[in-house]
């Protein structure tokens, strides 16, 4: 059976003008939990400088994941 392989079409996307317009966040994980029970690793990118933050935290729930966000990246 031979199968037909597609190419997604590539986009043009925006490119943020300042820093902080654009940005990713993440996490990384499950990874060998730590002595301070955290095994997942948030991480924040910057889309225009790179500059990244990554921030230990130890489930990777709703409220876990915005209270590290809000408690560790400053975003102005």
């Amino acid at each position: 059976m031979l199968t037909s392989k597609h190419k997604t079409p590539m986009e043009i996307t925006t490119t943020a003008k300042h820093p902080f317009d654009k940005y990713y966040l993440d996490t990384v994980g499950p990874l060998t939990v730590t002595q301070w029970n955290n095994k997942y690793i948030l991480t924040f990118q910057d889309g225009l400088s790179k500059y990244v933050v990554a921030v230990p935290i130890g489930q990777q729930d709703t409220k876990r994941v915005a209270r590290a966000f809000v408690a560790n990246i400053e975003l102005k």
